[in-house]
C-alpha cells in the first residue's frame, strides 16, 4: 500500500501518475494487451504467477520505464 499511498501524493502535488499498484485503472486496456493475453491463454499460460509476479516481466517493465523516466517501485525489480 505505500505504493498506492506514494502515487496519491504525487498526483495531489500534479504530478502526472499512472497508478497500478492496486484498484481499477481508469483506461480502456489497450488491444495489443487484449491480442497478448488472448495469445498467452490460447499457448497454455493460464495459472497464476508467484505473487510477485514472472521475474522476467518485471524485469522488463522496470526496464521499460526507467527509459521513460516513469518511477517505480524498488520491489517490482527485485
Amino acid at each position: 500500500m505505500a505504493v498506492m499511498a506514494e502515487a496519491m501524493r504525487l498526483r495531489a502535488a500534479g504530478e502526472n501518475v499512472v497508478d497500478f499498484s492496486a484498484g481499477q485503472p481508469d483506461f480502456d486496456t489497450p488491444s495489443v494487451a487484449r491480442e497478448a493475453g488472448i495469445h498467452a491463454i490460447e499457448s497454455g499460460y493460464t495459472r497464476y504467477t508467484a505473487n510477485p509476479g514472472a521475474p522476467d516481466l518485471r524485469a522488463a517493465v522496470a526496464e521499460a520505464t526507467a527509459a521513460t523516466s516513469i518511477w517505480t517501485s524498488e520491489r517490482a525489480t527485485s
